[in-house]
């Protein structure tokens, strides 16, 4: 659907430059709320968005990008240090977030980032992956507890 290449073709990437010994590092996005948007909006306009944030990550991302999950995309940058993927993937939610996707309700698209970082994670790509989706669930844990406490003020 997204013409991007998928899962096996990123732990193919991974294991070669982390084979050939390279610095390297992985940013997992992770859509917040794509089960509500298609809920909301059906899964067409569901599936455009994926379509539409495919195409804004290949032309706005620092490196190679792969559609990894129905709603997890992952991006490789190789020879990145740890702080410049974590810049990386601030930027790209800033952008992610500003961006409009055409949705018939206006809504904004947010995604969550995870970085993990070889040598300093993983020396495996699974292992680096995984870092990386861990990486994602503490933030969406600290999105909601964020969400939480100002309810309750």
């Amino acid at each position: 659907m997204t013409g991007l290449p998928g899962r096996e073709a990123l732990h193919e990437e991974i294991s070669q430059r982390l084979e050939q010994q390279e610095q390297l590092a992985v940013i997992l996005l992770d859509v917040d709320s794509l089960a509500s948007l298609n809920y909301d909006l059906w899964h067409v306009e569901g599936d455009k968005m994926l379509v539409r944030l495919a195409e804004l990550l290949r032309q706005s991302s620092a490196g190679p990008v792969y559609r990894t999950g129905g709603d997890e995309f992952t991006l490789v940058m190789p020879q990145a240090t740890r702080e410049q993927a974590l810049l990386e993937g601030a930027r790209i939610c800033a952008l992610v977030s500003a961006h409009n996707f055409g949705l018939p309700d206006g809504r904004a698209v947010t995604v969550t980032a995870g970085v993990a970082h070889a040598p300093d994670f993983a020396a495996e790509a699974q292992s680096l992956l995984d870092a990386a989706t861990d990486a994602v669930q503490i933030g969406k844990r600290a999105a909601y507890l964020r969400r939480e406490a100002s309810r309750s003020l």
